[in-house]
């Protein structure tokens, strides 16, 4: 029988978190979860993007890490969503951390721009306000001296 009008969010919402257990049941390794949460995410409801969003940090190793920088530095990707990514993104290595933060800032209809320059001056100790060519050889340069 067709399901009663109204229905449909509970049965989304159901639906959504089945693949969800699927996927973190599955036999695949972190990165091969953390794809496939990744490819959930844009399709999931947007109450459950945020829940996702956890999940896929918790799996994505930094060596795996291109596919959520591109919904990162995605300027139309939900607030809820980018915070997640954005406060996982300070407890990976500083070799990709620094780049993806620049990457943000740079971004002028990123609504996390102003966080990622701020981050930027504190862990770098520099101010370079806008002039990215500075802030690129601020980075390498800090890097060298930070590798991790």
């Amino acid at each position: 029988s067709a399901p009663a009008k109204g229905d449909n969010q509970s049965g989304a919402a159901a639906d959504w978190e089945q693949k969800l257990d699927d996927i973190l049941l599955g036999d695949n390794d972190e990165n091969g979860k953390a794809d496939k949460i990744l490819a959930l995410i844009p399709r999931a409801p947007a109450e459950n993007q945020q829940e996702l969003a956890q999940h896929l940090v918790n799996m994505v190793q930094d060596d795996h890490y291109d596919g959520t920088a591109q919904m990162l530095t995605n300027a139309a990707t939900s607030a809820d969503v980018s915070s997640v990514l954005m406060n996982d993104l300070l407890n990976r290595n500083n070799a990709l951390k620094l780049p993806m933060l620049l990457a943000i800032a740079r971004n002028d209809s990123h609504p996390l721009k102003d966080q990622a320059l701020d981050l930027l001056g504190l862990l770098t100790q520099e101010e370079n306000g806008t002039n990215w060519d500075q802030w690129s050889s601020t980075i390498d340069t800090w890097l060298q001296n930070n590798p991790q």
